[in-house]
């Protein structure tokens, strides 16, 4: 069996190891989560929809603001394919969640990384996070 097989193979197993969880309502400890969520985090870049599955399962398992964390510390890799699928994420997160899963530390960091001349792709998800966190703030305000 080769690596990729291999690492199909461990994609799927915790595919329903995580929808598994859910179903039976297991709610992830921080430990637990701390020991699988930084390398799933890591590995969007080379398994994207696969470990998306895999978080949209943690987030019935694990509260959002935390799982947002791990994303976000996720960023601090050099690889910019990780960078920019993990903005992306978050973005999407935003988007079906609300401005409860990330904090105000967050905004602050996707400005930082605009500052650090990452590459375009990164600063173009830095930039569409940030306004989109802006444009979804009035809306939150006016309730």
């Amino acid at each position: 069996m080769c690596i990729r097989d291999r690492n199909s193979a461990v994609m799927k197993l915790l595919k329903s190891v995580f929808k598994k969880l859910a179903e039976v309502n297991h709610k992830l400890s921080d430990s637990e989560a701390g020991s699988i969520l930084p390398i799933l985090c890591e590995s969007i870049s080379q398994y994207g929809d696969d470990v998306r599955e895999i978080i949209s399962e943690t987030n019935k398992i694990f509260p959002l603001s935390k799982l947002t964390n791990y994303l976000v510390r996720a960023l601090d890799t050099q690889c910019i394919k990780t960078k920019t699928e993990c903005l992306k994420y978050i973005r999407e997160l935003i988007k079906k969640h609300g401005l409860n899963v990330i904090t105000a530390r967050d905004i602050k960091y996707f400005g930082k990384m605009l500052s650090q001349g990452d590459a375009e792709e990164v600063e173009a998800e830095c930039i569409s996070s940030v306004s989109y966190t802006h444009l979804t703030l009035p809306t939150i305000c006016s309730v």
